[in-house]
């Protein structure tokens, strides 16, 4: 039920599909770095005795990759924003397809 306001090229739609699997390769990597992150604070919180000083560092790290997964998210939004704005489909505020 796609309605674009232009149609893309054959090199455009290459471009867009390119971009796109590759930000979708890189959102995989963040979410297997999380999930080892995770893992490894389970692994730790079961301990008879956990290291507070791991525990806080392995948050940390956390933190740090929410916030590099976020802006990388951002970076690719506002890319094909500027980059297909005329390709792509227009919302009213309820969320329904112009």
């Amino acid at each position: 039920r796609s309605q674009y306001k232009r149609q893309m090229t054959p090199a455009q739609e290459q471009e867009f599909r390119n971009q796109n699997n590759l930000y979708r390769r890189q959102s995989a990597e963040y979410r297997l770095q999380m999930r080892e992150i995770n893992t490894e604070m389970h692994r730790e919180m079961l301990q008879k005795n956990p290291d507070m000083k791991k525990l806080e560092m392995l948050t940390e790290k956390k933190i740090k990759l929410q916030s590099e997964m976020e802006k990388n998210m951002l970076r690719y939004r506002v890319e094909m924003n500027e980059k297909y704005q005329d390709h792509m489909m227009e919302y009213d505020e309820n969320d329904e397809i112009k």
